[in-house]
C-alpha cells in the first residue's frame, strides 16, 4: 500500500514509518517542512520518500505528489506538542495544516484519512474514558484537537472519504523526546543525578510506542470509520513507571517522591478500550517492563 504521512519526524511518526517500511510493498510519502530535523527516519530507504511543503500551497504540493498513486493519509503532524507549547498561541495554526492537508488528500484522490488526536481532548474525568464521554478540554492544545477532529469528520463526510480519529493517550520507547516522564527519569539516571519527582499517584495508561504504530496501521488498512481511543488497556501508578525504571538502573536505591512540589491537579488517564477491541482487536505485544527495558538499551546507546 502506498501511504502519504505527516509528522514522519515526531516520535510516534517515525515508528509509523518503521513498521509500514516492514512491509515490502509499501511506499511512504513523507511530506515535511524545510526545518525539520530527520534524525529519526530511515533516509536510505528507497521506499521512503521525503517531500518538502510550506503546508499552504495545495497545487505546488499536489505536482510533486501526483504520480505516486497515494491512496492512504495517515496525519500526524502537530505544532506545540511539548507540554511548554499547551496554551501556546501556536496551537491555532494547526488548524490551517489539518485542512491543508485534507484538501491535498482530496486533490490526489486518497479515499481513507487517519487523524491523531489526544486523550487531552476529554479533560479531567474520572473514571475509565470512553469516545462517547463529554469533550472538556482544559488546555488550547486539547481545545484545538478537538477543533481538528470535528474538521476532519465534517471535511470526509461531505467528500465521500473514509476517516477515522484516534485519540491516542501516553505513548513511550525509543526515539522520545526527552522531556517528557520516562525518558526523563531515565536520562537523569543515566547521568547519575536524581530526577525531581512529584508524588506519583495518579494512574496513566501507557502504550509502549511500535504497538502504537502497528495499531495505527492496523486501522489505516481497515475500513472503519469513527472515532477510537488508543492505549493499552492497562493502567498504572506513576509511581510504579518510576519503580521499574530504579529496577533497571537503580535496584539498590528508591526514588524520592514529592521532591517536586506543584500546584497542578494530579488526575487519573485511563481509556476505556472496549470498542477498539471490538472493531480492531487488542495489538499489545510488548509488556511494560520489555518496553523499558527497551527504551533503556536505546537512551543507553544515546549516551554512549
Amino acid at each position: 500500500m502506498r501511504y502519504l504521512i505527516t509528522g514522519a519526524t515526531g516520535f510516534i511518526g517515525s515508528h509509523v514509518v518503521d513498521v509500514i517500511l516492514e512491509e515490502p510493498d509499501s511506499l511512504i510519502v513523507a511530506l515535511v517542512k524545510k526545518s525539520s530535523d530527520t534524525w529519526r527516519l530511515p533516509l536510505r530507504s528507497s521506499r521512503f520518500i521525503l517531500v518538502e511543503t510550506d503546508f499552504y500551497h495545495v497545487s505546488t504540493t499536489k505536482q510533486q505528489l501526483e504520480n505516486y498513486s497515494l491512496k492512504n493519509c495517515i496525519h500526524l503532524a502537530w505544532q506545540g506538542v511539548e507540554r511548554k507549547y499547551r496554551n501556546d498561541l501556536i496551537q491555532i495554526s494547526n488548524q490551517n495544516i489539518t485542512s491543508f492537508i485534507l484538501n491535498l488528500s482530496k486533490e490526489l484522490n486518497i479515499n481513507r484519512f487517519i487523524g491523531i488526536g489526544s486523550q487531552a481532548e476529554y479533560g479531567i474525568k474520572k473514571k475509565a474514558i470512553q469516545e462517547t464521554d463529554s469533550l472538556d478540554p482544559f488546555t488550547l492544545y486539547g481545545d484545538e484537537k478537538v477543533k481538528a477532529s470535528l474538521l476532519v469528520e465534517k471535511f470526509c463526510k461531505k467528500n465521500c472519504m473514509e476517516y477515522i480519529w484516534l485519540r491516542i493517550f501516553s505513548s513511550y520507547g525509543p526515539k522520545d523526546n526527552n522531556n517528557w516522564l520516562i525518558p526523563y527519569v531515565i536520562g537523569e539516571l543515566l547521568i547519575n543525578r536524581e530526577p525531581k519527582l512529584t508524588n506519583g499517584l495518579q494512574k496513566w495508561d501507557y502504550m509502549y510506542v511500535k504497538d502504537v504504530a502497528r495499531a495505527i496501521l492496523s486501522v489505516a488498512q481497515s475500513s472503519k470509520t469513527g472515532i477510537f481511543n488508543l492505549g493499552s488497556g492497562f493502567s498504572i501508578t506513576i509511581q510504579e513507571v518510576v519503580n521499574t525504571i530504579y529496577r533497571f538502573l537503580r535496584p539498590n536505591k528508591k526514588p524520592n517522591f514529592d521532591s517536586l512540589k506543584t500546584n497542578i491537579e494530579s488526575y487519573n488517564l485511563e481509556p476505556d478500550m472496549n470498542l477498539f477491541r471490538t472493531h480492531f482487536g487488542l495489538q499489545d505485544t510488548y509488556d511494560f517492563n520489555q518496553g523499558i527495558k527497551e527504551t533503556i538499551d536505546f537512551m543507553k546507546k544515546q549516551h554512549v
